[in-house]
């Protein structure tokens, strides 16, 4: 069983969704770019948070 996401992690989240859903045009054509480079093994993120940064 799972417990509950605490209200900073809540926080945390909502906060990544919001900086992924108003990136800049520089933003939105460098992740255009980066998905469509084939690296094998490679998996890239937008604004997931690691500890107490978004990264």
């Amino acid at each position: 069983m799972t417990k509950p996401p605490s209200k900073l992690d809540r926080f945390r989240i909502a906060n990544s969704r919001r900086l992924r859903n108003g990136a800049t045009g520089a933003e939105i054509k460098l992740w255009r770019h980066l998905e469509r480079i084939p690296l094998e093994g490679t998996h890239f993120r937008r604004q997931v948070p690691i500890g107490p940064y978004f990264c």
